[in-house]
């Protein structure tokens, strides 16, 4: 009779830890179809370039003359960069 109950309550806490087990696990399948999208960096711009570390509003001014100059179109990213940051 014992044994009966013994097997009767580990069969139950079987059933339990399965349940358990397996309902955050279903859960958290349900959630992988909303990570969905673009999972790299961003494109590279000419003003992520320029603020990758700190920039200011000036600089950023500067830069965007330099680059709306049709003048400027020969010269090296670089060299306008260097000069909007002085």
């Amino acid at each position: 009779m014992m044994r009966k109950i013994v097997q009767k309550w580990s069969s139950r806490l079987m059933m339990l830890f399965l349940f358990t087990w397996l309902a955050p696990s279903a859960h958290a399948q349900k959630l992988a179809g909303e990570l969905a999208g673009m999972w790299s960096d961003p494109p590279h711009t000419a003003t992520g370039e320029f603020c990758f570390a700190w920039c200011t509003d000036a600089g950023m001014e500067d830069l965007n003359r330099l680059l709306d100059n049709p003048a400027n179109d020969a010269r090296p990213f670089a060299q306008l960069s260097a000069e909007a940051s002085k």
